[in-house]
């Protein structure tokens, strides 16, 4: 297991995470078996077990308040220190070479635990070396913005290539029944082919002055990794929905083929909701299994909630069972589709449409950057190469359209 960093709410977000996953544990068997039957024993070491995890977690993180000369309201700034390790690999400034070193001899000697963080899920990297403060900063900023891309089922990159295949069963095997006794049965071979998905290069970058970041130590850490976060964030998020598949960009929601969809008849609760059942057992129906993911703008969910509320219903009554987990606002669902006032609620079986990524994202330093001459300015920048596996079961999507703008 690598040694992982864990941001304070990161942290307590996972001992949350582990303790609710250790009473519905129990509560799921005592709900079966009646409250006064005993806890089978590997019940009760897996309720042993998240509890010992959330007590790691905390553990990891006073180590890290501890030992590395980082923090938040500290001195020494790690993204200066990091830019100088890029530029010259610290020979001008050995006291951050320093530094960086004892930061990471601090996190190669403390304690381990794995991670649940959704920055970690988008930028792996950033749990090996990044201070605890400013992977929360970037945590912070990629949250904001890409709540689907951190929900979707995450596939590694191909070896080589820009784009990602796809073997396709065209036509599918189909097997007879015997009519009788020494009969020869019947059969059909299937057709394979290959479908594809081009990758796009997914990059932000943030610009600062040498004495910004010499003047201001650990505050401008955070303030860059929030805005290099959020920005990458963004726009990852934007290319999922409606990216047009031309000019780099990835192929989004609303513009793949092979989706099923339904149309709303009118604004109502019971007209959405009868479209969203529909659009449930279609794909169950073409794909062969359920969805178990939902997308949907903030005032669709909004207008949602606002209905089923007046009713004293939550809201996951109006999805199916198998949704409810996973129900993602998200910020860049674009509401201008359709007659220009549409947002479009986006249902999909995860493992038919996953989103192909990097593990680890490109981090680069420049200096005396963008414009040549002595400047003093220097970049952070953030690439990564993405698509979304919209060729490789379209089946497995499913859209409800003619929502338009809500009234509350």
């Amino acid at each position: 297991m690598l040694p992982r960093y864990v941001s304070p709410a990161s942290a307590a977000r996972t001992r949350d995470q582990l303790r609710r996953r250790a009473r519905r544990t129990v509560t799921d068997y005592w709900e079966s078996h009646g409250t006064d039957a005993k806890l089978p024993r590997v019940l009760e070491e897996a309720y042993d077990e998240l509890h010992a995890e959330a007590r790691r977690v905390e553990e990891v993180r006073r180590w890290q308040l501890e030992h590395s000369p980082y923090q938040p309201d500290g001195e020494y700034s790690w993204v200066w220190d990091d830019a100088m390790f890029a530029v010259d690999r610290g020979a001008s400034q050995p006291l951050s070479r320093e530094r960086l070193a004892h930061h990471r001899e601090a996190a190669d000697k403390g304690p381990t635990v794995e991670r649940f963080s959704i920055a970690s899920s988008l930028f792996p990297w950033a749990a090996a070396a990044v201070p605890p403060y400013v992977e929360e900063a970037l945590a912070l900023g990629v949250r904001s913005g890409a709540p689907l891309a951190a929900a979707l089922e995450r596939l590694d990159l191909p070896p080589k290539g820009t784009k990602v295949s796809w073997a396709t069963v065209t036509t599918p095997v189909t097997v007879g029944v015997q009519t009788a006794e020494n009969t020869a049965g019947s059969e059909s071979d299937d057709a394979v082919s290959s479908r594809q998905d081009a990758l796009a290069t997914i990059m932000g970058y943030i610009d600062f002055s040498a004495q910004v970041q010499e003047l201001s130590g650990g505050w401008w850490d955070r303030v860059a990794a929030f805005e290099l976060g959020r920005a990458f964030g963004a726009q990852l998020e934007a290319q999922i929905w409606a990216g047009t598949g031309a000019s780099g960009q990835m192929t989004g929601f609303t513009v793949m083929a092979g989706a099923s969809s339904s149309t709303v008849a009118g604004q109502t609760l019971a007209n959405i909701t009868a479209k969203i059942l529909d659009q449930y057992q279609q794909i169950s129906a073409n794909l062969g299994a359920e969805p178990d993911l939902v997308a949907l703008a903030p005032r669709r969910y909004g207008q949602l909630q606002a209905a089923t509320a007046a009713l004293g219903l939550p809201v996951e009554n109006v999805f199916p069972a198998s949704l409810r987990e996973r129900i993602v606002v998200s910020p860049a669902a674009p509401t201008n589709l359709g007659g220009g006032t549409e947002d479009w609620i986006v249902m999909l079986n995860r493992a038919s449409t996953p989103l192909v990524r990097n593990l680890e994202p490109t981090l680069e330093f420049h200096r005396e950057g963008p414009a040549a001459g002595t400047n003093l300015t220097f970049r952070w920048i953030i690439r990564a190469y993405a698509t979304l596996g919209v060729h490789r079961r379209p089946e497995g999507v499913g859209i409800v359209k003619g929502a338009t703008t809500p009234t509350f």
